[in-house]
């Protein structure tokens, strides 16, 4: 749309009872019950905009919006406009988990001010972004892309609330899978070729589903809970072994089987359907090989500084290993 048409846009959201502040390149508008962003780049003419509101579902007796305001967002603001959360908690909900799902608009400048990065603090970086917060009591759990679920994960006959978030990577598609099971909060991250994320059921169970851009084939996760060498957790793993997503395969380092005090980090290991693995030695080395499997045990080899390293793991269970 022309800069002029944009311009006549933002007249008409003033004249509905919209707060509209206009930035070089964004525009937040608001009112008592919506939230409106808006992005025009005038050099290709071209606007996008999402928008929050508040839902009919939102429980009569939970947090109120000025207290969500009050323990989400910052004390003092630079904002021009209100930074009050919206209930965005759907029917249901609220009386199923004790907890309400807020957007929550967040301010650039008040994000500089608290990490130290005043010098940011310029037009051109001045922009509006919201965050999807789940809430209970002192406990939240944060999504940005609007995925929630609740369900009994680990069969002790209370729900865990389960989100998804989109991860920040280097050009690699990847997301989090997180788990909020009574006061503890367990995540971890997965590369995959997905690009759409939602929860789904299967067989009664909670699962996660994700879809390729402009393609109807689904990909599964099933949820796994439970102690692998005595740390507890939850994870995903492929419900389809020949799919393209990424299998994520645990295995503890061995000095931590030999020595229950060793507090040396838990290594993470990838391994993929095309018959390779990798994982990281530290932060500057990443190990790759390749493996075979052959009645649930992996055959796996790898070349690291010319230096042939061969080593099996068993297959204990759904995205479980343990190193022979």
């Amino acid at each position: 749309i022309s800069e002029e048409a944009f311009a006549n846009y933002l007249t008409i959201l003033e004249s509905e009872g919209f707060s509209v502040y206009r930035m070089q390149n964004h525009t937040f508008c608001r009112t008592d019950d919506c939230l409106l962003y808006l992005i025009y780049t005038s050099g290709r003419s071209h606007l996008e905009l999402y928008w929050y509101a508040r839902s009919a579902g939102a429980p009569a007796n939970g947090l109120t919006e000025q207290d969500a305001q009050l323990s989400l967002c910052p004390k003092k603001t630079l904002s021009p406009l209100s930074l009050r959360p919206l209930d965005v908690t759907p029917e249901g909900f609220y009386a199923r988990t004790g907890g309400q799902i807020f957007a929550v608009p967040s301010y650039s400048f008040d994000t500089y001010t608290e990490t130290n990065n005043k010098e940011q603090i310029k037009a051109e970086y001045e922009n509006y972004s919201c965050r999807i917060l789940f809430v209970r009591g002192d406990e939240q759990l944060y999504s940005n892309i609007e995925c929630f679920a609740a369900a009994d994960l680990n069969g002790d006959g209370t729900e865990e609330i389960c989100a998804l978030q989109a991860a920040e990577s280097s050009g690699v598609s990847a997301f989090v899978f997180l788990v909020l099971s009574g006061s503890e909060t367990f995540d971890d991250s997965f590369y995959t070729p997905i690009i759409s994320l939602f929860f789904g059921k299967q067989d009664g169970q909670l699962i996660v589903l994700g879809m390729r851009q402009h393609e109807e084939a689904l990909y599964g996760y099933g949820i796994r809970s439970g102690s692998f060498l005595g740390i507890f957790d939850y994870w995903l793993y492929g419900l389809d072994p020949g799919s393209e997503i990424r299998q994520t395969v645990y295995a503890i380092l061995y000095k931590k089987e030999r020595d229950p005090k060793y507090e040396g980090v838990s290594q993470t290991m990838y391994f993929y359907p095309d018959g390779s693995w990798n994982c990281w030695i530290n932060v500057n080395e990443l190990l790759e090989g390749t493996y075979e499997e052959t009645d649930g045990v992996l055959t796996c080899s790898a070349d690291r500084k010319g230096k042939k390293i061969t080593f099996t793991a068993q297959i204990e269970g759904p995205g479980v290993i343990r190193i022979l």
